[in-house]
């Protein structure tokens, strides 16, 4: 791995777009920073993109350019229309609520989310670190329909911190970290409109998983963090096969436990962030 960016406040929640752009979640300061390389030399420059003036998690752009963004704080998932338009890259836009309680029941805290081609958003619901367990599992994904704008859950209140989300390229298979349980789950669709989850993988030591990506080829990435005072403590990508074998593992340097986001970018690289440094680190796909 080697260093591509260093910057903000306990950084999470990566996403790219096509255009190169990389977005981090500086959760502490409540900004969402858009970091861009103009291939000059100089290395990646960034600008605040917007805050959400609460602790941000995650960021994902829908195929219109709205801006979704998951929100500790504010326990809700927010949104900003066109991304160019409301965004203008100097901290404006005015935020709109997609969802923020659920059967009269506020939410824990939405902490990833991925949009698919047609609209529909997938979200967790984990709250902070401790908001949901192992001896307290209330955790939850949710689905908010394109069409309908109904949001239905896949998983309800019965998850240990489901803590990062994304698609398969195909988009008939989602997958959740669950990092409490130190696993991957995978929820396929069938018949329309009825998801089954199952155990996509199962890991061993470390904290558990904390973030995720899909790229091209279906290969799952998954970024595995540990507590930093444990004894050998490490963190690690795992590359795992759209079957669950597991292909090859990128270890992060000495000392990098806290991973916290996951993105694949449009030439091939891998970035991953650690949360105690601010550093985003970068591989090759593998």
């Amino acid at each position: 791995m080697e260093v591509f960016f260093q910057g903000g406040h306990g950084i999470s929640g990566l996403t790219s777009d096509d255009d190169g752009s990389v977005y981090v979640c500086s959760s502490e300061s409540g900004d969402v920073l858009r970091v861009t390389d103009d291939g000059s030399g100089g290395g990646p420059a960034y600008d605040v993109f917007i805050n959400t003036g609460g602790v941000p998690r995650s960021v994902a752009f829908s195929s219109t350019g709205s801006a979704y963004f998951c929100d500790l704080a504010h326990q809700a998932v927010l949104m900003i229309g066109g991304a160019a338009e409301d965004g203008g890259g100097d901290g404006g836009g005015v935020f709109s609520i997609v969802v923020k309680d659920f059967d009269a029941k506020a939410l824990l805290g939405p902490s990833s989310c991925c949009v698919d081609a047609a609209g529909t958003i997938f979200f967790t619901d984990s709250g902070p670190v401790g908001g949901s367990s192992l001896a307290s599992p209330g955790g939850s994904v949710f689905r908010v329909d394109a069409q309908t704008q109904m949001l239905l859950p896949l998983a309800l209140n019965c998850l240990a911190l489901p803590s990062a989300i994304a698609l398969s390229p195909a988009e008939s298979v989602l997958y959740v970290a669950e990092t409490m349980a130190n696993r991957v789950l995978r929820f396929v669709q069938q018949p329309a409109g009825v998801y089954h989850f199952t155990v996509f993988a199962q890991f061993a030591g470390g904290l558990g998983p904390a973030a995720l990506a899909v790229a091209a080829d279906g290969n799952v990435y998954v970024a595995r963090a540990d507590i930093r005072t444990a004894e050998g403590a490490v963190g690690v990508v795992d590359v795992l096969s759209p079957r669950g074998v597991l292909l090859a593992s990128v270890e992060a340097p000495d000392g990098v436990c806290e991973l916290a986001g996951l993105a694949i970018t449009a030439d091939g690289r891998v970035l991953v962030s650690d949360k105690q440094s601010n550093t985003i680190y970068s591989f090759p796909v593998v």
